[in-house]
């Protein structure tokens, strides 16, 4: 009886290595072709020029609420402190 169980567990556990094998190549596949899509779509982006997307953020667009959450919190703190 020892040795049936150990058979099908042995069955057991190469099925199941093979099975997460078979998985993560599907991943990577889809990974490889999600990425390829990404360059695809960045590479087309790249070639626009800026007048097409005047809706574009500026590069350091988040120093404007990071100064004005700076300057309350410092505001605050000098407020308690009076």
């Amino acid at each position: 009886m020892r040795r049936v169980y150990w058979y099908l567990m042995q069955r057991f556990y190469e099925a199941r290595s093979f099975r997460a094998f078979c998985n993560h190549l599907h991943f990577k596949k889809q990974s490889r072709k999600y990425s390829s899509r990404l360059a695809e779509t960045w590479l087309h982006r790249d070639d626009e020029s800026e007048e097409h997307s005047p809706c574009r953020l500026p590069s350091c667009w988040w120093l404007v609420p990071s100064v004005l959450a700076g300057s309350a919190i410092l505001a605050t703190a000098v407020g308690s402190l009076l």
